[in-house]
């Protein structure tokens, strides 16, 4: 679990926030903003380091095992970076708790979590949603109180909303995929929910399953079978920022009004890309994992 010791080094070397005690101290809402900010630009989106794994190694996430995972890996995937953000607020005197927010790609319940945080300022309670293991450009915590929170990301549109009919907080696509090569989108005002959440608090407990499949099991999930990552480059604000993501055999390196899509013939071709841009992941580990992906890839090619 969590330690005064693990807290520390992780703010103060990873996040490169020597001072944060003093900030913690003079703003609780602002020290937060910054935290999330820090987090976001500091650690990776990968999941190279589960696939890389031979069947019979790889295992369900424990908490034990994400903490370790974003505190002394250059990354981590959703699960362990949302955890880890949970326990590390909540650590730090927040009210803090992990709610389901499922991806419509997977289809298992309780696939994805986010955090939601209640913050007293200036004599009211602001409640924020924190998506830190989201592999797509939102570069901030996001206000529940201040729907809908719209982001340009790479020309396109990502939004917050709270749906009065189902009484749920949706997250929205508009025009096309940030991180995505092509647009199956038909206008650039057309929208996809992606993710549904309510405020039921839950436990690390109740993903277990949904992670089991996932990260045990790759004949069940795209998790393990290609390259998947994101980080953002820089994140002056949410309206200058920088990203780049891996999604498949693309690449996409892209500020809040535009995008540059590269794409790869095999997905070996994008190993020195992928150490250029995500410079702190193993170059042993990168090329490991493109090739066991181009292997699975020419597999599932030949069995069409």
């Amino acid at each position: 679990m969590l330690t005064k010791e693990i807290v520390e080094k992780f703010i103060e070397v990873k996040l490169e926030m020597p001072d944060w005690r003093e900030q913690l101290s003079n703003s609780k809402l602002n020290f937060f903003l910054e935290l999330i900010k820090r987090y976001k630009q500091k650690i990776y989106y990968q999941n190279f380091s589960y696939s890389v794994k031979s069947v019979e190694e790889m295992t369900t996430p424990t908490e034990e095992s994400s903490i370790y995972d974003v505190t002394q890996t250059p990354g981590a995937a959703c699960i362990q970076m949302n955890y880890f953000t949970q326990a590390l607020l909540e650590y730090l005197g927040y009210d803090a708790f992990l709610v389901s927010a499922p991806v419509d790609v997977i289809p298992h319940a309780n696939n994805h979590m986010v955090v939601i945080i209640r913050i007293p300022d200036s004599g009211k309670t602001e409640l924020y949603m924190v998506d830190a293991g989201l592999p797509w450009p939102v570069p901030e915590a996001v206000n529940l109180n201040k729907l809908p929170n719209v982001v340009q990301a790479g020309g396109f549109k990502l939004a917050y909303r709270f749906n009065s009919e189902t009484n749920k907080y949706e997250r929205v696509v508009i025009g096309g995929d940030p991180i995505k090569s092509g647009n199956d989108f038909s206008s650039e005002t057309e929208e996809k929910v992606d993710i549904t959440f309510d405020l039921n608090p839950l436990k690390f407990k109740d993903f277990v399953e949904a992670m089991r499949i996932t990260f045990t099991e790759p004949q069940s999930t795209f998790f393990l079978n290609m390259a998947f990552m994101f980080r953002f480059i820089s994140l002056k604000s949410a309206g200058d920022f920088e990203y780049v993501s891996c999604f498949a055999r693309t690449m996409v390196v892209g500020t809040n009004t535009d995008r540059q899509v590269f794409t790869y013939e095999t997905f070996t071709d994008m190993v020195p890309d992928i150490l250029k841009y995500f410079p702190k992941m193993d170059p042993a580990q990168v090329q490991l994992a493109c090739e066991k992906f181009e292997k699975q890839r020419l597999a599932d090619k030949g069995s069409d």
